[in-house]
C-alpha cells in the first residue's frame, strides 16, 4: 500500500521526497488504511479522525463532502489523495509553501506533522522514521509513475506543479 500511496501523491506532481514525508505521516496516523476511524475521539461529542490523515471535525466534514460530490466512497484512496492534493493547494496552502522549501524525507514529514496534520501528540521521532524507512519506488513502480503522467499530464497535477514552480521562482 505504502508504494500506491506514494506514487500516487507523485502522480499529482508531489516530489518523491516529499511524498516520502506525508507517506510516513499518514503511515503514524492511520496505518495506511483509508477506512480507519479514531477508535476513541480525544474530542467528546466528535466522530473522531477519518482515513489517511485522520481529519477530524470541519477537515472531516469538509473531506465527507468532497467524495460525496465525486460519487466516491469516504475510504476511497484516490479520494483522499485528491482532498490531500485540494487541501494543499487551497485551505493549508500555507503548509504546502512550507513544504516546497523541505529538501528531504525528514524535512518534508516535519513540515507536514507541524503544519498540516497538526496532531495533539505528535510522536515525530516515529513520523520521521517511517519516512525514512520507505523503500525506493521500485523499477515497476516508475514505469507505473512515467506511464501515469505520460497518460494524463494530470489536471489534478497541474495546479500543484504550477504552485511548487511559482514557489521556485521566488526562492523556495
Amino acid at each position: 500500500m505504502e508504494q500506491e500511496i506514494l506514487i500516487g501523491l507523485m502522480r499529482r506532481g508531489i516530489p518523491e521526497h516529499i511524498a516520502r514525508g506525508i507517506v510516513g505521516n499518514m503511515m503514524v496516523e492511520s496505518g495506511l488504511n483509508p477506512g480507519i476511524n479514531e477508535i476513541s475521539p480525544i474530542v467528546e461529542g466528535s466522530r473522531g479522525g477519518y482515513g489517511l490523515n485522520q481529519w477530524t471535525g470541519p477537515r472531516r466534514k469538509q473531506f465527507e463532502a468532497f467524495a460525496a460530490e465525486r460519487g466516491a466512497a469516504p475510504d476511497d484512496l484516490n479520494a483522499q489523495l485528491d482532498f490531500t492534493l485540494w487541501e494543499l493547494q487551497n485551505t493549508e496552502s500555507k503548509a504546502a509553501n512550507a513544504l516546497y522549501g523541505a529538501t528531504n524525507a525528514t524535512e518534508a514529514a516535519q513540515i507536514y506533522s507541524n503544519q498540516f496534520l497538526r496532531p495533539g501528540i505528535p510522536h515525530l521521532d516515529r513520523r520521521i522514521a517511517a519516512a525514512n524507512q520507505l523503500g525506493v519506488v521500485q523499477p515497476q513502480s516508475q514505469n507505473q509513475l512515467q506511464q501515469f503522467a505520460m497518460k494524463s499530464q494530470t489536471q489534478d497535477a497541474a495546479p500543484f506543479m504550477r504552485q511548487r514552480n511559482a514557489l521556485a521562482t521566488v526562492g523556495f
